[in-house]
């Protein structure tokens, strides 16, 4: 009983992760939005709801004791099990249902927080707004954000902003037809320094969505990069040069352009004792 269980629970694990894996996998994305988090959620979360049924069970259960047959042996109930179940695939039946009820529950229960419903509304009043389509600011808005934000200035500049963004396209000769993420705003916001105070509640709202994280994968990764930066052979690194360090692995797209050579160059050139002990740099 013990190793057909076992194989039960590693099949049904297989089951039940090979769908989530994939919701983990557009999680931890860099380029990760509100609206494609949601999506894959949901679509993870219809594909388990099919999954609890007697039909779907009794498929999983009979393909499970078909591949155990030659390697476990057959499952047998023992007490105190075989009092409260009539069969083994009723034990097996009652384990099945709870882990994907379990697993909907806290799925459906983590993204649907308020905070995460609030920040759906912010990425699609952004994203309509920049494609010049009218959307009312939601009721939500007043309670969580009426201290930083002036609603009614808000309103405003985000009919103005369509204007801002072809301005800015055209200038600047950006070949963006249609904004389809807030990451092209924030371009076309750092782009055009003036907008920032010109459409400045705008600004705050951006600033407040991409404070707020959708997920804890770029925490968890910056955990993970601290580990590597500050290692046991590292124990004097001062906090001054952690941080320059940390700032040069989080910007390292920008870091590898960087010109050593150059560098090295000026260095070595800031003083008459540095050219001494490390000669001339070519």
């Amino acid at each position: 009983m013990e190793k057909f269980e076992t194989f039960f629970g590693l099949r049904l694990s297989y089951l039940v992760f090979g769908a989530t894996e994939e919701v983990s996998k557009t999680l931890q994305g860099h380029d990760l939005n509100a609206q494609d988090a949601s999506r894959s959620v949901s679509q993870a979360v219809s594909f388990l709801k099919r999954q609890p049924s007697d039909a779907a069970f009794s498929e999983f259960y009979q393909a499970t004791m078909s591949k155990a047959e030659n390697l476990t042996d057959p499952p047998k109930l023992s007490l105190p099990d075989a009092v409260i179940f009539t069969s083994p695939e009723s034990y097996f039946r009652k384990q099945y249902f709870e882990v994907l009820d379990l697993l909907i529950s806290e799925l459906e229960g983590r993204f649907n927080q308020p905070c995460f419903s609030v920040l759906k509304e912010i990425e699609s009043l952004l994203l309509s707004s920049s494609n010049d389509v009218t959307v009312q600011l939601p009721e939500k808005f007043s309670s969580f954000y009426g201290k930083d934000l002036d609603l009614d200035r808000l309103s405003i500049q985000l009919r103005m902003l369509p204007d801002l963004l072809k301005t800015a396209k055209s200038e600047h000769q950006l070949g963006v037809k249609k904004i389809t993420s807030v990451s092209t705003i924030v371009q076309l916001f750092n782009t055009c320094p003036f907008s920032k105070t010109m459409l400045q509640q705008v600004d705050r709202l951006l600033r407040i969505f991409l404070t707020i994280p959708m997920a804890s994968a770029t925490a968890e990764r910056s955990f993970s990069a601290l580990r590597r930066l500050k290692n046991y052979l590292r124990t004097t690194m001062t906090q001054k040069r952690l941080n320059h360090l940390i700032l040069m692995h989080v910007h390292k797209d920008k870091t590898d352009e960087l010109d050593l050579s150059s560098i090295a160059r000026e260095f070595v050139s800031a003083n008459e004792r540095r050219q001494n002990y490390f000669g001339s740099w070519e």
